[in-house]
Formats: structure tokens, C-alpha cells, sequence
């Protein structure tokens, strides 16, 4: 991640912030864009899941990625998650994704059931002071991104 978006969804971050009762926000050095949870990785584990990520990057060529938009995971207060979405060539992300995650079954990480969103998690479990509403201040933000 550049530090040109790291910055402004640092900006938008710090905003909800603001107009929060409460919420748990992720931390400036964890911002990062999932391709897999994998949960506990013993340190037996560590060394096929470097070689596993580091064969399909070289199976896959660059390709750019911009912020979207800033949505939710849950649709009420408190939100479950708050994220910034991503844009750009979002094929070959999934096609990134969708390869690791093959690979990485076999060594025993599940594959997830759900589709791939990508995103950039910004806060969990996010609950906004009085009436805030979520659509409306995420029409701001948007306008923070670009």
C-alpha cells in the first residue's frame, strides 16, 4: 500500500473515529487487504505458507488496485466491520486470491464458502453517537478517497 492511501484511509478512519461511542479500529502498521485468513500459523506452517504465496505471486503479473468506496459488513450500529473497498483491476486480484486459496487448501487451510470481497478493514464492531448514520457520513468519506 502506498502511504498516499495509507494516509487517506487514515483520514477516513479517524473521522469515524470521531463519531463513534465506541468501536475496536485497526491500527495504522495492521491495514492490509486479505487475500485468506488463515488464524494461528504455527511456526511449522510458516515456511509452506511463505513458498504457497510466494509460487503464485510468481504465477500472476502486477496489476493496480484503487480505494472504491467505504462500506460495511452488518447493516446497523454496531457494524461488524467497516471497510475501504477496492477497485481497479479486481480480476486478477480474484484470480490472485482464488489460486492461493486453492493452494493453500492443501496444506490444510480451509477455503472460505463465501465469495471474495475485497477489502481494507478500518473498524470492528463500530457503534456511532446518536443518530449518525452509517450512508450517510460514508458519502463523505467516499469523497475523502478521491
Amino acid at each position: 500500500m502506498t502511504q498516499e492511501v495509507v494516509y487517506e484511509l487514515l483520514r477516513v478512519q479517524n473521522e469515524m473515529h470521531s463519531l463513534a461511542k465506541r468501536g475496536r479500529f485497526v491500527a495504522q502498521a495492521n491495514l492490509h487487504l486479505t487475500l485468506q485468513f488463515l488464524g494461528e500459523v504455527s511456526e511449522q506452517e510458516m515456511g509452506p505458507v511463505v513458498q504457497a504465496l510466494q509460487k503464485t505471486a510468481q504465477d500472476h503479473s502486477a496489476f493496480l488496485l484503487a480505494l472504491k468506496c467505504v462500506g460495511s459488513f452488518g447493516n446497523k450500529s454496531p457494524f461488524r466491520v467497516i471497510w475501504g473497498g477496492i477497485d481497479g483491476d479486481t480480476l486478477s486480484l480474484t484470480s490472485l486470491q482464488k489460486d492461493l486459496s486453492i493452494l493453500l487448501s492443501t496444506l490444510g487451510f480451509p477455503q472460505e464458502k463465501r465469495s471474495y470481497q475485497p477489502h481494507i478493514t478500518l473498524g470492528r464492531d463500530v457503534e456511532f453517537l446518536g443518530e449518525v448514520s452509517f450512508e450517510k457520513y460514508s458519502q463523505v468519506w467516499y469523497r475523502y478517497l478521491f
